[in-house]
């Protein structure tokens, strides 16, 4: 860490805050880290509507010169462009599968206590910096309130605004409520404990960012179910990489195994004769995300489930109506070997 920055406090603040909201941007913050023998610098700035940063790569070899990567609002987005020319190079590190914020230490625990809970005193320390859902009539809250917590730029992604409608409609899930404070923020409520987020909030922006990728401008209802798998996917994978790192933590375990059959369609419960799909789904997915390589879609292995739920279902059919009474012994085979 170079320069910690400092914390935003003039336009467009909602959208000084980290993935998924949690967390600031600090402006001026100033980072280096070693990428195999090269050097990686990244910068952050005030931009015209929102924070902008700027990657830089020094490699070993003076005679390659300064790879300078023009500032950019999107630091996904420049990330996949640095890796891309560091893939060229043969240059692909350990770290190849975590985002940018976490690599240059944004997200870091000790750069965000710096900026503890900026806003409210009132709200719970996690949600410090999270961009707030506003309600200007203190009775509920416009589309255009939550295109803004989604982070639009109104003009520009006026054609995801079926995505703002969607987000509107979508109830609180039980246990939720929701209130308005005198500043006209929204706050929500669970067991006594408040939190700036909406519980769905990363369901919702999820499906903005991968609409506006695939340019999907009208709702899209297969859309909307494969980007909320692929979001709960990005998030398993997120908690797999980074209790990895550092540590010798078992890849499955029976709650990444859970995760992984929720996210392909099977009820880990009652279905456990499918389960090692999901095991070589969560396998396959792991290592693309550790590579860097593109990963089989997950309707690539729903549809393997459906497959062997068919063939699973026609070998229960054949015993249905044999009689075991008197049987000396009944034959148990492994899912795993066959033996």
């Amino acid at each position: 860490l170079l320069n910690k920055g400092q914390l935003h406090d003039g336009d467009y603040r909602h959208r000084y805050v980290l993935r998924e909201g949690v967390g600031v941007i600090p402006v001026g913050f100033k980072s280096f880290r070693l990428w195999v023998d090269d050097s990686l610098l990244m910068l952050t700035r005030n931009g015209p509507e929102g924070p902008e940063f700027r990657i830089l790569c020094l490699p070993a070899d003076d005679e390659e010169g300064v790879f300078d990567y023009s500032w950019s609002a999107s630091i996904t987005d420049q990330w996949s462009i640095v890796k891309t020319d560091l893939k060229k190079r043969g240059k692909v590190g350990p770290h190849w599968g975590i985002n940018a914020m976490d690599l240059f230490g944004l997200s870091h625990p000790l750069v965000q206590k710096e900026f503890n809970n900026p806003f409210d005193a009132s709200i719970n320390k996690a949600d410090a910096g999270f961009r707030r859902l506003r309600c200007e009539d203190g009775i509920e809250s416009t589309i255009n309130e939550y295109a803004d917590y989604l982070g639009y730029q109104q003009e520009a992604d006026s054609s995801y605004r079926w995505i703002a409608e969607e987000f509107k409609l979508a109830p609180l899930e039980e246990g939720w409520t929701s209130e308005i404070t005198a500043d006209k923020e929204v706050l929500f409520v669970k067991n006594g404990q408040k939190t700036a987020k909406h519980p769905k909030f990363s369901q919702f922006y999820k499906l903005f960012q991968s609409a506006k990728k695939e340019q999907i401008r009208t709702k899209d209802s297969k859309f909307m179910n494969a980007s909320a798998g692929e979001s709960l996917l990005t998030q398993l994978l997120d908690f797999i990489i980074s209790s990895h790192i550092g540590t010798e933590s078992p890849l499955i375990t029976p709650q990444t195994l859970k995760s992984m059959a929720e996210i392909i369609g099977i009820h880990a419960k009652h279905e456990f004769g499918l389960l090692p799909i999901a095991k070589k789904a969560l396998r396959h997915y792991y290592v693309r995300a550790m590579e860097g390589r593109p990963a089989a879609a997950i309707a690539e292995f729903k549809k393997e489930v459906d497959r062997e739920r068919k063939v699973f279902q026609e070998q229960l059919n054949q015993y249905e109506d044999v009689n075991v009474d008197g049987l000396d012994f009944i034959k148990v085979q492994c899912i795993e070997c066959g033996r």
